[in-house]
């Protein structure tokens, strides 16, 4: 299970299947050895019947991936367990990068150009 976020941050899907004909009070905790969480290492879910669909806000800061822990809990019994790797995408930055490139090269032949034709109009004269 990897999911793969478009930066730094995000919000990873998290779906609990509740094949009961009862809403259920649940709990969601999260953890991870070094993505944080800014909603939270837990939430509260309203489990209906079927499954219910939560995000959670995560945040890799300069990491390139994570693995992260979700636990569902009914009161602090265990229901289920799942852990997924969560990776940043940097296209986004490369791309970034890819274009300054471009640029100051564009500017450098710019340059060499303007001093190769001063040099040619210092030697004419």
């Amino acid at each position: 299970k990897d999911i793969t976020l478009s930066g730094q941050d995000g919000k990873v899907p998290v779906a609990v299947g509740n094949a009961t004909e009862k809403r259920l009070k649940l709990r969601l905790t999260y953890s991870a050895a070094r993505m944080q969480f800014p909603g939270g290492a837990a939430a509260e879910v309203d489990a209906k019947p079927s499954d219910t669909f939560i995000t959670v806000p995560v945040d890799l800061r300069t990491q390139l991936s994570d693995r992260m822990t979700v636990t569902l809990l009914a009161g602090d019994l265990p229901l289920d367990s799942a852990t997924v790797t969560i990776r940043a995408s940097y296209l986004d930055r490369l791309v970034t990068v890819g274009i300054v490139v471009v640029l100051l090269f564009g500017m450098l032949l710019f340059i060499r150009h303007r001093v190769l034709v001063a040099d040619a109009d210092n030697i004419k004269a």
